[in-house]
């Protein structure tokens, strides 16, 4: 091992318990990487941060960040209150977000306040289109595969539930994909500030 600054350095070969060799309490972080200088492991305890994987949270300097899985928030810097976990996960987040899944968020560059979970979860722009980046800010993306919307650009508050589902664009709800062919509901739904065409349905909330 090698000690430098109040930060414990091991190497690869690492057979026995850290806490029997070192004093935690002494240290503001703790790093395992290999001989070639890769971290493997990491916890800063002056920031909050913890990093597990093979360059998990690379270049992160900002503070109470998660980044587990290989290469999970590797590009992200500054950020901060970053959840990433899974292969690639958050691979360029900004600040306060949550990626959940192999590649989840994996190219997201440009969002605060979203949430993504399930494999490559915002991943891309309508199902397979090019490489999702620009994103607003308050969306979210539960199950995989789920997309946003073919609108590229910046999108805000945009929610898509369901394998597969993508996004309808800014301030909309989709539930499910195009193979969905029932919904179902438990209990009475409401609709609130109906549109003219909602009214002519008489689609109002009762």
């Amino acid at each position: 091992r090698e000690v430098m600054a109040g930060t414990t350095k091991f190497y690869g070969g690492l057979h026995s318990s850290i806490s029997n060799i070192i004093d935690a309490s002494s240290l503001t972080a703790v790093d395992i990487e290999d001989t070639a200088g890769v971290d493997y492991l990491g916890v800063d305890t002056t920031n909050g941060t913890v990093t597990m994987g093979k360059y998990a949270g690379d270049a992160l300097t900002g503070d109470y960040n998660v980044a587990i899985g290989n290469q999970a928030v590797r590009y992200s810097t500054a950020s901060s209150n970053v959840i990433g976990i899974g292969t690639s996960a958050g691979r360029y987040s900004p600040t306060d977000n949550t990626f959940i899944g192999r590649y989840s968020g994996a190219n997201v560059s440009s969002a605060s306040y979203t949430v993504a979970v399930g494999t490559q979860s915002a991943y891309n722009y309508a199902g397979g289109g090019s490489d999702l980046a620009a994103l607003g800010d308050g969306c979210t993306y539960l199950g995989s595969y789920t997309d946003a919307s073919a609108t590229s650009g910046s999108l805000d508050n945009e929610t898509a539930i369901g394998y597969s589902a993508i996004g309808k664009g800014s301030n909309t709800v989709v539930l499910g994909n195009n193979s969905v062919t029932r919904s179902y509901f438990s209990r009475r739904i409401d609709i609130w500030n109906p549109t003219e065409e909602d009214s002519a349905l008489g689609r109002e909330g009762s």
